[in-house]
C-alpha cells in the first residue's frame, strides 16, 4: 500500500505499517503524570539544552541546538493488527533530535521521523534519537524497540541499539548502546569541617563507546534530591566538590563522539559526616586535636554507630564525643547500609616544649647565646608551623626582644648581651606557652661576665 504524505515524500510501507492522511492533529486530553524526577533524571544536559516541547499526550521532543527540524502534519498509521495509530511527523535535515513516548502511551502513539534521502525511523515508545550529520543519519532506540526504512524497504531497530546508516551508500550498521558505567567511590563515608567544601573521588572503568564521560552528585534530604555539582571529563575519575555536611548520591554517565550520553549508572551514597571545631580545636592531616575537657560537635551523623578503638560493640552515634580519660582517642563510626567505617583520632591539646639553652659556660659580651625549641604535640610530632606558641625571653627579669627562626623541629634564636654597666652575672630565662596560655616548656642560664670565674648553671623545667 503507497501513499503520500503532505511533504510530498512517497513511501511504500507494507501491509504491517500503513499511513493515511490525518484531517487532525493526534488528541491532547491526557496530561503528563507528575511525579518526582529519579536521580537519572536530574542529569543537566551534556549540550546546551536544545527546545523542548511536550506534545498533547504527554510525548517530548527536543529539538537539539544548531539542529534543522520541521513539524509536519500529523498522520495515522497501522503498526500492529491493522490498528491506527496517531502519529506525529517530523522532517529533520541536520543536528539531534529526540523523542520520548511515556510507558503509558506505548504504541498507543507514535513519532515518525523522516531524514535526509528518505531515510525514516517510526518510534513508538521509549527515548529515541536523531542524529544528522553530512555523511550519515544515526537512529538510537533506547527503552523500546523502532522500525527504519526507506520507500518499501523497512526493518525492526532493537531495543537498546543503534543504527547508522551512510548516506552515500546506504550500508547501515547495527551496535549496542553504551552502558553504564560502574562507579566507585573512594571514600563512601568521610568527614569534614562543617564549615568548609569537602570534594568527592569518583572513579569508573572505560566503557565502549564513550569518548567522555559525565559524573554528578546529588544531595539528598529524605526524599528530596537536588544537584549540587557535576563534571564533564575524558579521565578515568572525577572529583566532585560539595558544600555541606549530609547524605549524597553519585552517577555517571559516558557521552558518545556526537555529544550524545549513554545510560546513567546505578547510584552509590555518599555520607559526609561534619564536624564543629570547638574553641581552642584545630584540625590536622592525622584528626581532631581537642583543649582538655572539651567535646567535639557532630554533623549529619543520625543514624550512624560509633565504637572506641578497634571494639565491636557499636552504639548509635552522638551528637558529641571526647577524648576518653583525656588521653588520644581513636573513634569509629560505621554506615549500617553498607559497614563502612570511619576512623576519627581525637588527641589532646598538647603542647610540649624542650627549651635549650647554650652553651652552658657562656660569657658575656664574648659569647654568643643561643636558644633552641623542640615542639611538639601531644603524639611526639613536630608542632605544625600554623599552631601558636608564645615565647617569654627575660634577662635579670627584664623582657628581652628576640628575633626567631622557625625550624622543622621549632624555633631558634640568639640573644643580644646586655649594655656594659649592667652587672654580670646575668640570668637567662625562657618560658613558652601554648595558645590556651598554659605553660609548655621553660629553662634558664646564669650567664657570666668576662672578668668573672665560668660559673654556668641551668635548670630544668
Amino acid at each position: 500500500m503507497s501513499t503520500k504524505f503532505r511533504f510530498g515524500l512517497p513511501l511504500l510501507l507494507g501491509v504491517t505499517l500503513v499511513a493515511t492522511a490525518a484531517t487532525a492533529e493526534p488528541k491532547r486530553n491526557l496530561k503528563a503524570l507528575v511525579r518526582t524526577p529519579t536521580p537519572q533524571e536530574l542529569m543537566p544536559p551534556v549540550e546546551a539544552p536544545g527546545q523542548s516541547q511536550t506534545l498533547g499526550e504527554g510525548v517530548v521532543v527536543v529539538t537539539g541546538s544548531g539542529a534543522e527540524v520541521r513539524k509536519q502534519p500529523g498522520t495515522n498509521l497501522s503498526l500492529e493488527g491493522g490498528k491506527s495509530t496517531p502519529s506525529y511527523v517530523y522532517q529533520v535535515n541536520r543536528g539531534r533530535f529526540e523523542v520520548t513516548i511515556p510507558k503509558n502511551l506505548q504504541n498507543k502513539v507514535a513519532v515518525l521521523v523522516v531524514g535526509p534521502k528518505g531515510q525514516s525511523a517510526v518510534i513508538s515508545g521509549g527515548h529515541a534519537t536523531v542524529y544528522v550529520d553530512n555523511d550519515s543519519i544515526r537512529f538510537t532506540a533506547t527503552g523500546h524497540g523502532a522500525l527504519t526504512g526507506k520507500g518499501s524497504q523497512w526493518k525492526k531497530l532493537a531495543e537498546n541499539t543503534t543504527r547508522k546508516i551512510s548516506l552515500k551508500t546506504g550500508a547501515a550498521v547495527d551496535t549496542a548502546i553504551m552502558t553504564a558505567p560502574d562507579v566507585d567511590v573512594a571514600q563512601p563515608l568521610s568527614w569534614t569541617l562543617s564549615d568548609q567544601d569537602f570534594t568527592t573521588t569518583v572513579r569508573y572503568k572505560a566503557v565502549p563507546l564513550a569518548e567522555r564521560y559525565q559524573v554528578a552528585l546529588l544531595r539528598k534530604d529524605g526524599t528530596k534530591l537536588s544537584l549540587v555539582s557535576h563534571t564533564i571529563t575524558s579521565s578515568g575519575q572525577a572529583d566532585l566538590q560539595g558544600a555541606a555536611p549530609g547524605n549524597y548520591l553519585v552517577l555517571a554517565r559516558g557521552i558518545d563522539d556526537t555529544g550524545a550520553p549513554g545510560p546513567v549508572s546505578a547510584t552509590e551514597s555518599v555520607r559526609v559526616m561534619g564536624v564543629e571545631l570547638p574553641p581552642g580545636a584545630e584540625a590536622t592531616k592525622d584528626g581532631i586535636v581537642l583543649p582538655p575537657s572539651q567535646r567535639l560537635p557532630l554533623i549529619a551523623a543520625d543514624g550512624l554507630k560509633m565504637t572506641y578503638g578497634s571494639s565491636n560493640y557499636f552504639i548509635d552515634a552522638p551528637n558529641s564525643v571526647g577524648l576518653a580519660r583525656g588521653a588520644t582517642t581513636k573513634v569509629r563510626f560505621r554506615e549500617p547500609n553498607t559497614n563502612q567505617e570511619l576512623q576519627l583520632t581525637l588527641a589532646p591539646y598538647t603542647v610540649k616544649a624542650d627549651v635549650k639553652i647554650g652553651p652552658q659556660t657562656a660569657r658575656w659580651p664574648q659569647d654568643s647565646v643561643e636558644v633552641k625549641i623542640e615542639l611538639t604535640d601531644a603524639t611526639g610530632q613536630p608542632l605544625s608551623a600554623d599552631q601558636k606558641v608564645s615565647v617569654d625571653v627575660s634577662v635579670n627579669l627584664q623582657p628581652l626582644a628576640v628575633q626567631w627562626k622557625r625550624t622543622a623541629r621549632g624555633l631558634e634564636g640568639k640573644l643580644t648581651p646586655p649594655p656594659k654597666q649592667t652587672v654580670a652575672p646575668w640570668v637567662v630565662r625562657v618560658e613558652v606557652k601554648d595558645k590556651l596560655g598554659r605553660v609548655a616548656g621553660r629553662d634558664f642560664l646564669e650567664v657570666v661576665g668576662d672578668d668573672e670565674p665560668s660559673a654556668g648553671a641551668t635548670a630544668s623545667r
